[in-house]
């Protein structure tokens, strides 16, 4: 997820200090389409909420960085009270499923000095997957198909701010939401060095109490900075990888006072087993001057309801629930676009409602392997592929955590084959490349032996013919 900061503009253009964490997203690509458009929502991708004053952006990407997109540079001018979306495009005609890649999005701003860089990555394959992550995991070398595997959205952990700003010493309430859809247990910590009253907390989380709300206060430290606060959540009895999520605020201690608008979704990215209802809460304080704040929600699919309009007085927080419901149980990717916007801003975040992504995860890995292993590796792969299926179409959702973990212990096994026997490959061509390279050298050496014997064999004969004359002259 891109993160935004969100900041209002009185009478000059306001940059808030950037900060390291961010989310962002990759995703699976159509292999029957030849290229995916991911969009450049400006000046929210810029860390801005509004300008007011005609402002340059420049988009760039470089080559090596973003090999399938053939863009590389574009320049947007976009006006005050308007939202921008630029489209930057990435090609795969010829692509293979499996194949991947990763991409840098950079965003320039002349103007107003500010720069920021949005990651990603694609992953060519029939089975649909979008994901967040943090944008530390995602390099130039990162498998994102690989990746996507390892991320099913069984939950969601998320702060209802991204960013806070707070007074040396002042005390503030945080809220934490718990996010699933699924039958589990999840254990919560708290990760920082700010004082807090935080404690550990387990909650029991299911279809039919999908959400929980965890607040808690904390007192900003009495000098300036940014400082993390990181919450650690664990789905328990579940070793897998996808059971495992963190989530990052910032609190940035200055002197300067919040304003603006903040947009939150809760949950941003949910993963249902079945078709069903499920409820995303919009959550918007306003910073500013009181205004009414228009709001609409925008799918392929049938959302309740589509619109609606909130009045905020300043310092007002309100929350919006929409209701999307899920039409089918077949594995896809829902994709739900939430719009906010007053008299001075707008706002837009992107949430996603995949179906039946632990079975799509599993076909994907599993189908990959397997066409790199031999036959006896190849049935195994398929004979555990077909009983985890058939486990999961039958389990609650959530009690199919253990199977999965038994495919992946297959999948793993796998893979450090294959890996042993690309190392044995590998050390088998270089020690006979010493070998082959004296069979390339013995005709070399021949000719040289022949060479030196020849005039050895010359010399003698001079040397004899010498002898000869000078015994017959003395005679």
């Amino acid at each position: 997820m891109r993160s935004w900061l969100v900041i209002g503009l009185v009478f000059s253009l306001i940059v808030l200090p950037s900060y390291a964490y961010a989310e962002e997203i990759i995703q699976t690509v159509d292999p029957s389409k030849p290229y995916h458009c991911v969009y450049i929502n400006l000046p929210q991708d810029m860390g801005l909420s509004e300008i007011n004053r005609e402002t340059e952006v420049i988009i760039e990407t470089d080559k090596s960085q973003s090999p399938w997109t053939d863009m590389t540079y574009n320049k947007v001018v976009i006006e005050p009270k308007m939202l921008v979306k630029t489209p930057v495009c990435f090609y795969y005609n010829g692509k293979n499923e499996g194949d991947f890649t990763f991409y840098n999005i950079r965003l320039h701003s002349p103007g107003i000095s500010k720069t920021k860089v949005v990651s990603g990555g694609l992953c060519v394959s029939k089975h649909t997957d979008v994901d967040m992550v943090d944008a530390s995991q995602i390099t130039n070398k990162t498998d994102i198909c690989e990746l996507l595997n390892e991320n099913a959205d069984i939950f969601d952990l998320r702060f209802k701010e991204d960013i806070t700003y707070a007074k040396p010493d002042e005390r503030l309430t945080k809220t934490l939401y718990i996010i699933s859809y699924a039958n589990v247990k999840i254990k919560v910590d708290l990760i920082t060095s700010i004082p807090n009253d935080f404690e550990s907390d387990t909650f029991f989380l299911s279809p039919s109490h999908p959400v929980a709300k965890k607040t808690f206060r904390i007192r900003a430290p009495n000098k300036k900075g940014e400082f993390k606060i990181i919450a650690k959540a664990v789905i328990q009895d579940c070793s897998l990888p996808a059971c495992k999520k963190t989530a990052t605020t910032i609190l940035n201690v200055s002197e300067y006072s919040q304003r603006g608008l903040t947009l939150s979704v809760i949950p941003q990215n949910i993963n249902i087993k079945q078709k069903g209802n499920v409820t995303f809460k919009l959550v918007l304080k306003n910073y500013d001057e009181p205004d009414d704040i228009h709001v609409n929600a925008l799918s392929t699919i049938k959302i309740a309801p589509t619109e609606a309009t909130i009045h905020l007085n300043t310092g007002e927080e309100k929350t919006v629930n929409f209701e999307v419901e899920i039409p089918s149980s077949e594995a896809n990717v829902y994709e739900i676009e939430f719009k906010a916007r007053g008299k001075e801003k707008e706002m837009i975040k992107t949430a996603y409602v995949s179906v039946g992504e632990i079975l799509s995860d599993a076909k994907r890995e599993a189908e990959t392997i397997a066409s790199l292993s031999g036959p006896d590796i190849k049935e195994e792969i398929e004979r555990a592929r077909k009983t985890f299926e058939s486990r999961y179409k039958s389990a609650e959702y959530g009690k199919e955590l253990n199977d999965y973990e038994n495919l992946k212990t297959v999948l793993d096994d796998a893979k450090k084959s294959l890996s042993e026997t690309e190392t044995k490959e590998s050390q088998s061509k270089q020690n006979a490349q010493p070998v082959l390279n004296w069979l390339f050298l013995i005709p070399v050496i021949l000719i040289i032996i022949c060479a030196i014997l020849f005039f050895i064999y010359k010399k003698s004969k001079v040397v004899d013919q010498t002898y000869d004359y000078s015994y017959g002259t003395n005679t």
